[in-house]
């Protein structure tokens, strides 16, 4: 997020907010020390309550401090698509805006989305995931291969975090094939069998992610 201001947005000041869940918080926090650390300032930091309706006072001092980025941590059902139209109402939707993957929650057609929620005042937002794009160089299948496949199967592209689901599922079919006769049928033992397998720093999985 603090990457997006600062090196995306050009933001050299930034407002940064959270809905005082830890979530929130420590997105605004690990926010707050990255952005100083590429060499930006924040210029305010509010936590505000996630039952929040009324967020005039909060834009009223966007306002007046004039920040080139705000940085609000937390989901859309604490209220940050009713904060970015408020914000959009009083003419503020030009200063963009950032969150983490609490906003990526759908396009406007899907009910009650951060999208939908902050209708025009949602251009000029951001939001992350923890989902890689850009997978590594040796990953089994590979990221065209899965993506091909993935499509012919769901008549969908691959989200965020489908080659993730994919690593996970090939990581336990590993351990399964390795040590799934040990159990003799006994599911408690395969069970921990699995476990013990996938928490064994010394094995290597081949996956949609690359080897690990």
């Amino acid at each position: 997020g603090a990457d997006i201001a600062y090196n995306t947005v050009k933001a050299k000041t930034a407002y940064v907010a959270d809905d005082t869940q830890a979530y929130g918080k420590g997105l605004s926090d690990v926010f707050v020390a990255d952005f100083e650390k590429l060499g930006g300032k924040v210029l305010g930091r509010d936590s505000i309550p996630d039952s929040t309706k009324d967020y005039t006072s909060f834009v009223t001092k966007i306002k007046g401090l004039k920040p080139d980025y705000v940085f609000y941590g937390g989901v859309t059902t604490s209220g940050l698509g009713l904060f970015r139209k408020q914000m959009a109402q009083q003419g503020l939707q030009t200063i963009p805006m950032g969150g983490g993957d609490g906003i990526v929650d759908g396009p406007v057609s899907t009910a009650s989305s951060f999208l939908q929620i902050a209708g025009d005042g949602a251009a000029n937002s951001y939001g992350t995931t923890a989902g890689p794009h850009d997978v590594a160089a040796d990953s089994s299948p590979s990221q065209a291969d899965f993506a091909a496949a993935y499509k012919a199967k769901f008549n969908a592209d691959p989200g965020a975090y489908s080659a993730a689901a994919y690593a996970c599922t090939q990581a336990f079919l590993q351990a399964l094939k390795d040590v799934g006769a040990s159990a003799g049928g006994d599911l408690g033992k395969l069970r921990e069998a699995i476990r013990a397998y996938l928490a064994d720093s010394t094995h290597t999985y081949q996956s949609a992610l690359g080897t690990f």
